[in-house]
């Protein structure tokens, strides 16, 4: 008797975000870069990964709804958040989020945070998830200037990477902090190619995020 066929594996499900414009960067590249992973969405697929892309506001008020609405749909294995930091010249991959908003700075919307806790009652700080020695490892062997963060700002990228863990329930959740294209320093130096760049170094940063969650889920 021959056994019955197994059932195809299911895809380890990966959710990446980007921002969209704010003071100060209107054109976000990291939106650009959510824009060039669709055209790699195939290939991944083909290597077991079911990649989501979403573009979330930077807002105060709306950016935790916007990721609950991403998440919720595909109830991800892992969720990578990337955000613009202006004044770094590599990449940083977040190792902590902490529990507070600078209350300084407008948002996209011109509006200021009406409080200085992401929110209040929680945990001052909260660890990042994401496995990041290897995701800094891929991203050193490809020439990518990267190292780890303990500090993600008290903007909305480090108050979405705070939400993104408090309503995880076991999705893996990272952020990386990327700097302006033109300071990447990465593998190509035309300027035309940063947000394909940007995009090579995002697929570096989900395939060790998948695998992880893969041996998770087992």
């Amino acid at each position: 008797m021959n056994a019955p066929p197994r059932p195809p594996a299911r895809r380890t499900r990966i959710l990446v975000t980007g921002f969209a414009g704010f003071p100060g960067a209107p054109r976000n590249p990291t939106q650009a870069m959510v824009a060039a992973l669709e055209r790699r969405r195939p290939r991944l697929a083909r290597l077991g990964v079911e990649l989501s892309l979403s573009v979330l506001p930077a807002s105060f008020a709306e950016v935790g709804r916007a990721l609950e609405a991403a998440a919720g749909a595909l109830e991800p294995d892992a969720i990578l958040c990337f955000g613009l930091a202006r004044r770094r010249a590599r990449v940083g991959v977040e190792a902590v989020a902490r529990n507070r908003i600078g209350r300084l700075r407008p948002d996209a919307r011109g509006a200021f945070a009406s409080d200085a806790f992401v929110e209040r009652g929680a945990p001052p700080l909260l660890r990042a998830s994401a496995p990041a020695p290897q995701i800094l490892a891929r991203l050193a062997r490809a020439g990518f200037p990267a190292g780890r963060s303990n500090d993600a700002g008290d903007y909305v990228c480090n108050q979405a990477l705070f939400l993104a863990l408090r309503r995880a329930r076991r999705a893996l959740v990272g952020f990386i902090h990327v700097p302006p294209p033109e300071r990447l320093g990465a593998p190509t130096s035309r300027p035309q190619e940063a947000c394909a760049d940007l995009a090579f170094a995002a697929v570096l940063a989900v395939l060790p995020a998948a695998r992880r969650a893969s041996r998770l889920s087992r």
